[in-house]
């Protein structure tokens, strides 16, 4: 028994072992006494499990390391088999994290850094193979081997910068070192330059750089071969290339052999075939024809076609002369056989031309003899007379009428209709002139009867001549035929064929009595009184007479009635009472039925408004209807005075809207009208926030004046971010108003403040500030600055020492309380301030004085959102902080209340002042300087007010109280000394309001007292508040007797003429201010005395020396001085006269004893004057004899001839222009502006008349060209002749500045077009002639070589690019578009690089000099971004064409074979199908495997015996590189 309970008992354990769960996982399937053993199943130390039947096989150092430091888990399938899973990657991810790439388990050194460097993308040899690894891999630890590229300049680009012989930079060289450098050299010297952009051979195949670099940086040098050659060029004799102008291009004709001969000069043929046609082979040297080897411009050919030879040759060419000139003229080709044929040129020879002899039309050389007919004619053009036809303006383009036939003639005139339509008959004899033009073209009639005269005369069938018909012949007759003619007497006059009158007469003269004139007739003759007047009783403004009748009668039936609207104006309004006669004084017919006919007295009277000033339209129905006043009125074209437009077309109709004050002072300003509107506008305040009295800046005219736009926001609350994107939407912010929108986020965005949940603002007291969390572009994501705005939790002292909110936040629901003494506890806390002053055990004072939780912090008020400055810095801090230091406000009068209420100058209490105290006041100490934004509501600061408003001590210096609130009160000192006028004087009111406004300057004003100064009556009160009418703007010396304003008055007064009787200018003692007249008159004081002297009893009534009642001008003297006893009395005198005026000049006092000196009268002689008889000139007597020059001298004004004055219209006032001298001379002519105007130049000789007038005044030139044709002909830079100027100076030139320049050529694009860029200095001569208009180049480079030198994006010298600068460039702005079609000769673009060669920036983006020029320097992000493969990752090559071709990327080769390892040839080749097979991880392709294929049951028995070998794929791969056994 006791045998079988131990047999149960282990078959027990055993089923318990067999199905017990084993705590190494599922995958390790071995027996557990393998390695454990019964006594404690602690790991046996003859333990033999074979790590090696893992995929992880232990080898090296790995065999010695602890289990239990891989495998940390009893399941041990769970160790990771990375290196970098145990071993810390001190490489710092540099070099990936497949640590078997270059260590192994045997030990940790690297075996060979050259063969690492072999695998990776970066080779070490030549230099690089003993350079210092630190040297590339810069890492402090010098463990991470990181580098910034494996290019040559991503490590040399400073020995690139630094290169100075040459320099690298400067010349643009590659920065791929490669092209000229080996890495055989220590010093990297090299001989391998590519200079393919400058080809060395032949003559330029020089082994010493220096000869042609020779700057020290090789920088300072020139492609261009006169760059190198210009000695060269300068010191060549033979030809002179300088003096011959030859081209500095080289290359035109010179090789690059040794000594650069042999040259050919190809230009020459263009000029004269020598390579080709006769001449080829006939000339050694160019001295054979250009004898004159400094200037090969000369040349000969009679050296060689010699006389008598050659004239033999040409005895039967016309024109023939032996001379060099004409030789090539006639020979161009230099071809015996090829003569000179003038027809095949441009100008054939026709007509009158064949017999002109050769050189009257080439005498000055047969090169560039001009072909238009003016150049040769102008001569007969000027000259001719029959026409004129410089007068006729005719064109100076002769072929357009005459033919080259001998006279020219005959010749066309096809545009005679511009002078007189040839219509009808006369277009039959259009071709034959002389029908008309019998004796000349020059006084050719354009009237019928100047031609048709005698025809006119002639006829009797009416006699035209005797009826007066008039000599308007297409009245009747027309062009086509004269007979039949039309002479409608129904429709044009009168009915006599039909009607009342039809039949009642037999002939003409029955109505028509004057047989010399039939425009006259008679109606009376027939229609007798009185039975006509009794007819026409009733009829009003009857009248028996002819014109009447015809008049009121024009059909001639009685049975007609008058029907004036019945006519083409009719009757209306107030023309319905105006009696017939006020319109037809004159005749009913042919009165005018326009209004200012009748009305152009009111037109021009009319004042409100003033309708001469404002140029309105005399055709006054455009306004005005008939209604009796005229009124209503319209104006339809207030639109051009002022355009009504909006809510202003709304009262389009309603004038006194605007103009309820008259029409003359209607303001033309918004503000004019609205100025109400605005002091009123409450929502927003206009005035009070200084918006723009401009309306129209934010209003439109629409109704309402809305929609208006508000540009000015910014300078109120600045829109940005989200509130940009509403601005036009102003509701979304103003509901309520624009008064008091607020401007604080949360004033708008309370709502989203409160209702925020996550987290509750409310509830845990967020500040206010939105913008501390928030900005305006989007209101999320936001930031929550706990550090910044609250307290440093994430750095500083409390930096870890929490880790959830409420360990300080005790309470959730309200994050604004926190709490410090959870952690700082007592006593503690207590013991570390015992020292500190104010000290509580309290959370809000903790925070107080440690906000940032630093102990060692020291409280920077400045730092809080209350900084102390000014006055405030001065305080004790409990004087703020009685309640503590959480929660003291901020706000002023929560402080200063009882400083507001106690406050006196100003008393704010009383004065309402707002409690708001930094309003006004700032903290310096005394709270001042302060401003008073609000003042307006206390005194409004208008106008110039408004200036000083921020100068308080302007008005207060005495303080606030007692401020004065008159004007008076600032403005005595203005009062005192105004001058203009000067008020305290004139004792002008203090009270400045009655009369002044405060618009800068105080003006307008008013003058309410005027009549204290100056009492204005009658007609002056009229004016009263039209102040300039006196004063004109100077109320200082305003004139104060009648004539000072009235002497236009005086002077033009006509019944009596006031000036001519020498009235007295005081009006006063004559006329009153009611009215002018009646008058009262002093004729002792004013003319001769009569109530006083001797003539005082000898008259009882005017009439007694006034015969003429009519004319108070006129007097007799003789009427009572009777002769002969006058005569008698004046023996000896001379000049008497028994005349009455003669009585008057000799005594105008009526004194006998008085003498007469003409030098005291009005007109003194001087002069010419002193030596004229009396007689000469009071012809009529001496009373108004004329003063003026012309009354005398009338007949020489009219007979003048040089010039004559009467045909210039010369003033008659002869004293405009001459003295009084004998002959009347010298003279000047003031008036030379209105004939000829002299300005600029013209001025110098303004004085000097014969300058121009040598011959007299009458036949001096009118155009430029008449006085300057020497200066034209002269003229050599340019020479105008030659060049073929147009004769009109004026064209180019001006006067009006010293030597007729500048000036302007507007026929530039005849001679040389300028378009393009060029257009920018169309108008700036100098920039391409500087002075020199001979010899301008017209090739691009002789002006822009400068530019070509300095190009530096490309650099054109550098790369030798060619001066034909049009090869690429146009005129076009900045010469772009530019092409390039020399691309090939520095990079050829070939395949997909051609689709895109006009695409410049597809490779340059606007820099040409740095471009890259390998495959990578472009596609380097192609590169990167590849990932089928990943080329990066797999560290290609970056050398592209070794897989890609330009013509497409894809299908690309790759030469896996010599790059990497052999898979399309060898052991391995069609062993594979894909990619994945051996690299595993598609994203890295550095990774690959060799047991996938290589299991270890095989490969490890194939390597027994080798020794370190390792079942491992790089193992693998460095013991078989090319796959093979």
């Amino acid at each position: 028994m006791q045998r079988l309970s131990f047999i149960a008992f282990f078959c027990f354990i055993g089923l318990g072992l067999g199905y017990a769960q084993s705590p190494h996982g599922d995958f390790l399937k071995i027996d557990c006494a393998s390695c454990h053993n019964p006594d404690s199943w602690g790991f046996s130390a003859q333990a033999n499990f074979n790590h090696d039947s893992t995929d992880f096989p232990l080898t090296g150092q790995h065999r010695a390391v602890n289990c239990k430091n891989c495998h940390q888990s009893l399941k041990f399938e769970q160790a990771d088999q990375t290196c970098i899973s145990c071993h810390a990657d001190i490489h710092q991810n540099s070099v990936g994290t497949d640590c078997k790439r270059c260590h192994s388990s045997q030990n940790w050194l690297i075996p060979s850094a050259l063969q690492m460097h072999e695998n990776a993308a970066f080779p070490l040899i030549g230099v690089h193979r003993n350079a210092d690894c630190r040297q590339c891999h810069t890492s402090v630890s010098g463990l991470n081997f990181t580098v910034s590229g494996v290019q040559c300049i991503d490590c040399h680009l400073q020995d690139f910068k630094g290169s100075t012989s040459p320099s690298h930079e400067k010349n643009h060289f590659s920065t791929n070192c490669t092209d000229c450098h080996t890495l055989s050299d220590e010093n990297w010297k090299t001989d391998k330059v590519d200079h393919a952009f400058f080809p060395l051979e032949k003559g330029h195949d020089i082994q010493d750089c220096k000869s042609c670099h020779q700057s020290s940086d090789y920088s300072v040098i020139d492609a261009a071969c006169v760059s190198c050659h210009l000695a060269d060029y300068k010191s060549t004799n033979n030809p002179s290339h300088l003096s011959a102008g030859f081209e500095n291009n080289c290359a035109l004709c010179h090789t690059t052999d040794p000594d650069w001969k042999p040259a050919k000069f190809s230009k020459h043929d263009v000029h004269f075939p020598i390579y080709s046609g006769g001449h080829q082979g006939k000339w050694m040297v160019c001295t054979d024809c250009h004898q004159n080897p400094s200037d090969f411009k000369q040349f000969t050919c009679t050296t060689c076609h010699t006389n008598p030879e050659t004239d033999e040759h040409h005895q039967s060419v016309n024109g023939y002369v032996y001379s060099d000139n004409a030789c090539l003229a006639c020979h161009p080709s230099g071809d015996v056989q090829n003569g000179f044929n003038h027809d095949q040129t441009a100008f054939p020879l026709t007509g009158a031309h064949k017999a002109v002899n050769c050189l009257e039309c080439h005498s000055s050389g047969f090169k560039g003899t001009p072909t238009d007919c003016q150049s040769c004619h102008t001569q007969d053009y000027q000259s001719s007379q029959q026409p004129s036809h410089s007068k006729l303006n005719l064109s100076t383009n002769c072929i357009e009428c005459h033919t080259t036939h001998p006279g020219w003639a005959p010749a066309k005139f096809d545009i005679h209709d511009q002078y007189y339509v040839l219509e009808g008959a006369h277009r039959n004899i259009a071709q034959d002139c002389k029908k008309c033009h019998v004796q000349s073209f020059s006084g050719t009639a354009n009237t019928c009867t100047g031609c048709h005269k005698s025809d006119y005369d002639q006829t009797k069938d009416p006699d035209h001549r005797s009826a007066q018909f008039p000599e308007d012949c297409a009245s009747c007759h027309n062009q086509t035929a004269w007979v039949p003619a039309t002479f409608n007497h129904d429709g044009s006059y009168f009915p006599i064929y039909s009607g009342k009158h039809k039949g009642v007469w037999t002939q003409c003269i029955e109505c028509h009595k004057n047989q010399q004139s039939y425009q006259q007739f008679t109606c009376i003759g027939c229609h007798t009184n009185p039975e006509t007047d009794q007819k026409h009783t009733s009829v009003n403004a009857y009248l028996y007479q002819d014109n009447a009748c015809f008049a009121c009668h024009p059909t001639g039936d009685a049975d007609f009635k008058f029907d004036h609207n019945a006519t083409a104006f009719p009757l209306t309004g107030a023309h319905q009472a105006v009696n017939c006669l006020e319109c037809h004084s004159s005749g009913f017919k042919g009165t005018s039925s326009l209004c200012q006919d009748c009305h152009t007295k009111d037109f021009e009277s009319s004042q409100d408004p003033n309708h001469l000033q404002l140029g309105l339209s005399k055709d006054c129905s455009g306004c005005h209807t008939t209604n009796p006043g005229w009124a209503p009125a319209k104006f339809d074209i207030h639109d051009a005075v002022y355009p009504l437009t909006g809510a202003h077309s709304s009262i389009r109709n309603d004038c006194n809207k605007c103009h309820q004050n008259g029409y003359n002072n209607t303001p033309n300003q918004c503000v004019g009208c609205h100025n109400q509107d605005y002091a009123k506008a409450q929502d927003p305040p206009h005035s009070s926030i200084g918006i723009s009295t401009d309306c129209a800046s934010c209003h439109s005219t629409n109704p309402g004046w809305a929609p208006a736009k508000f540009d000015i926001h910014d300078q109120y609350y600045v829109l940005k971010g989200a509130h940009k994107q509403i601005a036009m939407d102003c509701k979304k912010c103003h509901q309520n108003g624009f008064t008091n929108t607020p401007n604080t986020c949360v004033g708008c965005h309370k709502t989203e403040y409160d209702q925020t949940t996550n987290p509750n603002h409310k509830t845990a007291q967020f500040p206010e500030d939105c913008a501390s969390c928030h900005n305006e572009s989007a209101w999320m994501p936001t930031q929550f600055d706990h550090d910044g705005m609250f307290f440093p939790v994430f750095s500083g002292k409390h930096k870890g020492v929490w880790t959830q909110c409420i360990e300080c936040h005790t309470n959730p629901t309200n994050f604004s309380q926190f709490s410090c003494l959870a952690c700082h506890n007592n006593p503690e806390t207590d013991e570390q301030h015992k020292t500190v002053g104010g000290y509580v055990y309290d959370n809000n004072a903790c925070f107080a004085c440690h906000p940032t939780g630093d102990a060692d912090f020291k409280f920077d008020h400045n730092a809080t959102a209350f900084p102390l400055t000014g006055a405030h810095m001065t305080a004790n801090c409990l004087e703020c902080h009685q309640s503590g230091y959480k929660g003291t406000s901020s706000l002023c009068q929560d402080c200063h209340n009882k400083d507001f209420e106690a406050s006196r100058d100003p008393n704010h209490v009383q004065l309402g002042i707002s409690k708001e105290c930094s309003l006004c006041h700032t903290t310096n100490p005394g709270w001042s300087p302060a401003k008073f934004d609000n003042h307006d509501a206390l005194y409004p600061l208008t106008g110039a007010h408004s200036l000083i408003k921020n100068d308080c001590n302007k008005c207060h210096q005495n303080g606030y109280n007692n401020t004065p609130n008159t004007c008076v009160g600032c403005h005595l000192t203005d009062h005192e000394t105004s001058q203009n006028p000067p008020h305290k004087n004139l004792g002008i009111s203090t009270d400045c309001a009655s009369c002044h406004t405060t618009a800068p300057g105080w003006a307008p004003s008013k003058f309410d007292v005027h009549d204290d100064y100056y009492v204005l009556q009658g007609a002056h009160k009229t004016i009263a508040n039209d102040c300039i009418q006196c004063h004109n703007g100077n109320y200082t010396n305003t004139p104060n007797t009648c004539v000072g304003c009235h002497q236009g008055d005086y002077n033009n007064t006509t019944n009596p003429n006031h000036q001519a009787a020498q009235f007295p200018t005081d009006c006063t003692p004559c006329h009153g201010q009611n009215r002018w007249s009646p008058s009262t008159f002093n004729h002792d004081g004013l003319y001769f005395p009569i109530y006083s002297g001797t003539h005082k009893p000898h008259w009882s009534q005017c009439m007694d020396c006034h015969l003429n009642p009519s004319d108070f001008k006129q007097f007799t003297c003789i009427s009572c001085h009777k002769n002969p006893e006058t005569d008698q009395q004046h023996p000896g005198i001379g000049g008497y006269v028994y005349q009455d005026f003669a009585c008057l000049g000799c005594h105008p006092t009526g004194e006998k004893n008085m003498a007469f000196d003409h030098n005291q009268s009005a007109f003194p002689l001087t002069g010419a004057h002193i030596q004229t008889d009396c007689k000469s000139c009071h012809k009529n007597g001496f009373q108004n004899t004329p003063t003026d020059c012309f009354e005398c001298h009338k007949s020489d004004f009219d007979q003048s001839n040089d010039p004559d004055h009467k045909a210039l219209s010369f003033s008659n006032d002869c004293a405009q222009c001459h003295t009084t001298a004998p002959g009347w001379k010298p003279a000047k002519f003031d008036d030379h502006n209105r004939i000829w105007v002299i300005d600029g130049e013209h001025l110098k000789v303004a004085n000097n008349c014969t300058a121009c007038h040598q011959n007299g005044y009458s036949n001096t030139p009118n155009n430029c060209y008449g006085c300057h044709q020497s200066d034209y002909n002269n003229s050599t830079n340019p020479n105008h002749n030659s060049v073929g100027f147009q004769t009109d100076c004026d064209q180019c030139h001006t006067n009006l500045t010293p030597d007729w320049k500048p000036a302007k050529f507007d026929d530039h694009n005849r001679i040389w077009v300028i378009d393009g860029e060029h257009l920018k200095i169309a108008d700036n001569c100098v920039a391409c002639h500087q002075g020199n208009y001979n010899n301008t180049p017209s090739n691009c480079s002789d002006c822009h070589l400068s530019d070509y030198n300095n190009a530096t994006n490309p650099n054109h010298k550098t790369l030798n690019i060619p001066l034909q600068c049009e090869d690429c460039h146009s005129t076009s702005g900045q010469w772009t578009p530019a092409s390039f079609d020399i691309h090939d000769n520095y990079y050829p673009l070939l395949g997909a690089h051609a689709l895109i060669k006009n695409n410049c920036t597809q490779c340059h983006s606007g820099n040409y000099s740095n471009t890259p020029n390998t495959c990578y320097g472009c596609h380097q992000s192609e590169y990167n971004g590849t990932n089928n493969p990943n080329h990066s990752q797999a560290q290609f090559p970056t050398t592209c064409e070794n897989c890609h071709s330009q013509s497409a990327w894809d299908p690309s080769t790759f030469d896996h074979d010599g790059a990497y390892f052999p898979i399309y040839s060898g052991k391995h080749d069609n062993e594979w199908n894909t990619c994945s097979q051996c690299h595993p991880n598609s994203s890295n392709y550095t990774v690959f495997n060799c047991l996938g294929c290589h299991t270890a049951g095989n490969t490890n028995p194939d390597h027994n015996g080798v020794s370190g070998y390792q079942y491992n794929s790089n193992a693998c791969y460095s013991c078989h590189p090319d796959g093979e056994e």
